[in-house]
């Protein structure tokens, strides 16, 4: 089993909408109006298995069952007990099209049966109530070519769990297929994949009882669109196979006869699984076709697909730095991920093995660029200032007993800080730059601030500590004037 994770966080100008909307029509059909079918056909194919209809009916039934060589449950069926059999013919019968098409032509029940007169308005009020039913309405014959079947037949689902499990399938492939293709290639791409699939499944059982309803065939498609979408760049995939399981990169296109393979070998192995498997097969194989032509015609985001490429460029080139480090082979590191940062300066994960690879120099000169830059980046979270602050911890074990970057770079980190709520981390680094430079301009901006932090925590101990020593260290600042005002 396969699972895409999720390739980039969805946005207001990538944000699947028309994934959305499928998902609503297909949840609003089966809820609204589908699901009272269930147990209105349930309650029919009892009646009819204990009505009188059935005693005329069944036995022709028997007959064309043990004459036709296309019916596959055939055998199944014989070895049934008598009551199991019954209603298992009075369920085949309504899905039987070409039993039914001979039977209302009366070339089954004949005019001249004895039976006749009392089986005419039976059936034609069995008729009228299964045809009653949405479900009946519009689900795809597999004994008749009718395109508008197909179509509507894609937004029906057997039960509650047909649909959530084609719904789960949809958003993540949706999610990555929609962005690629726009909203508007994507609901086309969906609508003939789906058709596509219908068309494979109809003529892989024509004639066969019964029908074919979900929007998996559409569903499948999106897999085969989204494997030649993606082609030969490496996409992410979380794996199990039964206790085993692992995640991976694998390139897109290599999944389509994984996929494609997987479905037609199911359906050689179980014909009768009551699953698409040849929808799901014709679905992939339209959506890759559909794929391949939107390619060529230039009808996709390239820029989207290049930013996925970028972004796994840096996850080859983050690895192998790494892996350098890992082998202390410091030279082609640090070159490495100067090249990074450059590109990412912003980019946490890679600061961080950019800053431990130059601070195994020797000469601390030549890694202040890196702790400079390290600090003076701005964490966003509360997450990310303490992971700075083990950098800041990492610097300062490294530059003991001087302080390991301009003082008022650590300021400024000091300033920061409070506001993600690491108060006391602050309070440690402003004690340790007046340390090393008491006299520094900077500081009693930042004291005060910090105690204004400590104000908001309706901490007043905490407070009046730190404008006392704001007001003792550094007496001819603006500040101090303003903590002699708040202390009264």
């Amino acid at each position: 089993m396969l699972i895409l994770p999720l390739h980039k966080k969805p946005t207001l100008a990538n944000f699947p909408w028309v994934t959305l909307l499928l998902v609503l029509v297909n949840v609003f059909i089966y809820v609204a109006l589908q699901a009272p079918d269930n147990d209105r056909h349930a309650s029919a194919v009892e009646s009819y298995a204990n009505s009188r209809l059935a005693q005329i009916e069944l036995p022709a039934y028997r007959d064309y069952v043990e004459r036709t060589p296309s019916i596959s449950w055939r055998e199944r069926w014989r070895q049934m007990p008598e009551p199991m059999r019954t209603r298992v013919l009075a369920m085949q019968v309504q899905g039987d099209d070409r039993f039914l098409a001979e039977l209302r032509a009366e070339r089954v029940i004949t005019p001249t049966h004895a039976d006749y007169a009392e089986w005419r308005p039976l059936r034609a009020q069995l008729d009228a109530t299964w045809r009653a039913s949405l479900t009946e309405r519009h689900l795809m014959r597999q004994s008749e070519i009718a395109p508008g079947r197909m179509f509507t037949a894609m937004f029906l689902h057997g039960d509650s769990g047909h649909l959530i499990g084609n719904m789960v399938f949809l958003v993540i492939l949706g999610l990555a297929v929609e962005p690629v293709m726009g909203s508007v290639g994507f609901l086309v791409l969906y609508l003939l994949a789906g058709l596509g699939g219908g068309l494979f499944s109809l003529g892989w059982r024509w004639g066969e009882v019964g029908g074919m309803l979900g929007a998996s065939g559409a569903i499948a498609g999106l897999m085969g669109a989204f494997a030649v979408l993606w082609g030969q760049r490496r996409v992410r995939l979380f794996y199990w196979f039964f206790v085993i399981f692992d995640y991976t990169r694998v390139r897109a296109l290599w999944l389509l006869p994984v996929w494609f393979g997987w479905e037609f070998v199911q359906l050689l192995m179980a014909p009768d699984a009551g699953v698409g498997f040849d929808a799901h097969a014709g679905g992939i194989l339209s959506g890759a076709a559909l794929a391949f032509a939107a390619t060529k015609l230039g009808r996709v985001n390239r820029a989207y697909l290049d930013e996925e490429d970028i972004r796994d460029q840096r996850v080859d080139e983050l690895a192998a730095g790494l892996a350098e480090l890992g082998k202390l082979q410091l030279g082609a590191a640090r070159t490495r991920f100067d090249a990074l940062v450059q590109r990412y300066p912003d980019d946490p994960d890679v600061i961080e093995p950019w800053l431990r690879s130059w601070l195994f120099a020797k000469d601390r000169q030549e890694a202040a660029t890196a702790v400079t830059h390290a600090l003076a980046w701005r964490a966003r979270t509360r997450a990310d200032a303490q992971r700075q602050q083990r950098w800041l911890g990492e610097a300062i074990k490294a530059y003991a007993p001087k302080l390991p970057a301009p003082a008022a770079t650590m300021i400024a980190l000091a300033a920061r800080w409070p506001s993600l709520g690491l108060l006391a981390e602050s309070h440690a680094l402003l004690a340790a730059v007046e340390a090393a430079e008491p006299a520094h301009p900077g500081l009693a901006a930042a004291w005060f601030k910090l105690a204004l932090a400590h104000q908001e925590q309706r901490d007043d101990s905490a407070t009046r500590r730190i404008l006392q020593h704001l007001r003792q260290r550094h007496p001819q600042s603006p500040e101090a004037g303003k903590a002699t005002l708040l202390l009264g």
